[in-house]
């Protein structure tokens, strides 16, 4: 499961209307329960030796922001390419 916080009036009231919660009540949180539709395969998002540091920090190890931009785009191409893979799998099937 994911944790979906909906505290606060960003979407409170959309979720009342869409839930057909009574105005008079607050949500407080939300947690969404289940099982996904989709399963992404694992990964890491660096080798835990490039992120731990040993007696004091490592300057060696420091990521520019552009270098983290960089993974971050690779990352979410990875994501998004298999994502589609699952989408095309489940299409209609055919006898």
């Amino acid at each position: 499961s994911q944790w979906v916080s909906a505290a606060g009036k960003f979407l409170e009231n959309d979720l009342k209307e869409l839930l057909n919660i009574p105005k008079k009540l607050k949500i407080y949180d939300m947690m969404a329960v289940g099982y996904p539709a989709y399963q992404l395969g694992p990964r890491s998002p660096r080798e835990i030796s490039e992120m731990t540091h040993y007696e004091q920090y490592d300057q060696s190890k420091l990521r520019t922001d552009q270098q983290i931009k960089d993974f971050i785009k690779i990352l979410r191409k990875k994501d998004r390419e298999e994502l589609e893979g699952l989408m095309r799998g489940m299409g209609p099937k055919k006898d």
